[in-house]
């Protein structure tokens, strides 16, 4: 006993395989759905069952599928070879298929799956369209993403409510007037966008070919963006683009940083959107000016990333075990030493082009979590004390240029042991002096009054009453 599934293509007998021809010439019965378009040129010797009777009184698809699966069982349980046939190519166009595979897998009755030859491949043809390697394939209930600089084929548009859905879908990415081509049963029309669900008839092997759009027409998207650094690259792209080098984007990288620091620490989400945005951009130049050299691309920094996560998560992807974010964060410690092979000490990977606040608080952390640190934060509180001491006592510029050192590495190590980043909290403590400044310098001018002629009692008063005006921050119980 064995179930053969066997596409029928756009439903032309002369499109059949010669294997497929053969089966259905052989076969006593051929098992058919009722197709939606007319079957052409079969001979007269071929013994069709209608499966019409078997799907009356299904309301929905699927309770059609589950009965036409029920039935193809029940007579391969008797039979030695049953014969289902469906329009088009029965992994694409025909959901009953799956059903039945399943249901003949789980009773281990063996399947064969005979393709057809795809109309819409003949009506791709034909309208002069052979996009291989780029074709987007796309269901029309699945068009949440996709890629507007490439050409698409949008698949299951057999129904004015599905066509609808799916103009509604594409306008997020096309314009109205965007030129479509409906391809099904080895011929095509040409539509606007806005008039998709708007023809007579649908035919359920029908299929629309979306024309890719320009990289500057279309909507912005990764790919379109990556599209856009490679095109400002380009020997006739953006002279400035063309003459960057990794070591002169450097800076941009770093000042790109701060400047997404700044928007995270102003709250406003747009200008998180926007700086990420930038910060993004400098990933993508790095990528191409490495792709061009023959060094790296982007798919590969992508590759790289990817991997490494995977690895250093075994706790997700594989058999590890870890409960907290500090037991996360011993693993991948200890991942990473595995990787990189043993170093001469903790400290040879911190990064030493990092603000000297950052890479100070870097440095506490990896020698904490080697065991080198204070039971409690009193020790640092202590050790504070005794350099601040050093440094008032400090006579020399040597010596207060080490001392000072010195107070602002326990300063640093103070504020990790509140989790306070220290860089951060500088930024602000900037930004908060230059907000008073400009009060005191505002209200100097509103008075007339120049400021070195200002009394300096006068100054600290104005001073204050800045410090006043801020919104104060709400005190938190003090950490144990």
């Amino acid at each position: 006993m064995t179930i053969c599934i066997v596409g029928l293509g756009p439903g032309r007998y002369t499109l059949l395989t010669l294997e497929a021809a053969s089966v259905l010439e052989s076969a006593p019965w051929v098992h058919l759905r009722p197709p939606a378009v007319p079957l052409q040129d079969f001979p007269p010797s071929i013994h069709w069952e209608s499966l019409e009777p078997v799907c009356q009184g299904c309301e929905r698809p699927e309770q059609a599928d589950q009965a036409i699966a029920e039935h193809l069982l029940q007579h391969a349980r008797t039979r030695q070879q049953v014969v289902y046939v469906v329009l088009g190519g029965p992994s694409l166009h025909d959901s009953s298929v799956g059903r039945v595979l399943a249901a003949a897998h789980q009773e281990g009755i063996p399947t064969q799956v005979m393709p057809g030859v795809s109309g819409v491949e003949a009506a791709l043809a034909e309208a002069g369209h052979t996009p291989a390697g780029q074709l987007q394939l796309l269901d029309a209930a699945g068009l949440h993403e996709l890629e507007p600089t490439l050409p698409a084929l949008v698949l299951g548009i057999g129904s004015r409510e599905v066509a609808s859905a799916a103009r509604r879908a594409l306008r997020r990415f096309y314009p109205p007037d965007h030129r479509l081509e409906v391809l099904g049963s080895d011929r095509w029309r040409e539509v606007p966008l806005a008039r998709l669900d708007q023809a007579r008839t649908f035919d359920p092997l029908a299929a629309v070919y979306v024309p890719p759009l320009p990289i500057e027409a279309a909507p912005p998207s990764l790919r379109g963006v990556r599209q856009l650094v490679a095109r400002l690259r380009a020997p006739d792209g953006c002279p400035w683009d063309r003459e960057q080098t990794p070591a002169s984007l450097a800076a941009y990288v770093i000042e790109e940083a701060y400047e997404v620091v700044e928007a995270i620490a102003e709250g406003s989400a747009s200008a998180r959107r926007e700086e990420l945005g930038d910060l993004l951009l400098q990933v993508l130049m790095q990528a191409q000016v490495a792709a061009e050299a023959g060094e790296f691309d982007l798919a590969g920094v992508a590759r790289e990333l990817g991997a490494k996560l995977v690895r250093r998560h075994p706790h997700v992807f594989g058999e590890g075990h870890a409960e907290t974010a500090a037991e996360v964060l011993k693993s991948w410690e200890r991942l990473k030493a595995e990787e990189k092979g043993e170093r001469e000490s903790i400290l040879s990977g911190v990064p030493r082009r990092v603000p000297a606040l950052a890479s100070a608080q870097e440095i506490q952390k990896r020698v904490s979590r080697a065991g080198f640190d204070w039971p409690t934060r009193a020790g640092a509180e202590a050790k504070l004390r005794e350099e601040l001491h050093e440094l008032l006592a400090a006579r020399s510029r040597e010596e207060v240029q080490a001392e000072l050192g010195d107070a602002l590495f326990i300063l640093a190590k103070l504020g990790l042991s509140w989790e306070i980043d220290a860089e951060l909290a500088l930024r602000a403590a900037n930004e908060r002096f230059a907000a008073r400044f400009a009060h005191l310098e505002r209200t100097l001018r509103r008075r007339g009054q120049e400021m070195q002629a200002t009394p300096l009692a006068e100054l600290l008063e104005l001073w204050q009453e800045a410090k006043r005006n801020e919104q104060k921050p709400r005190r938190s119980r003090r950490p144990k």
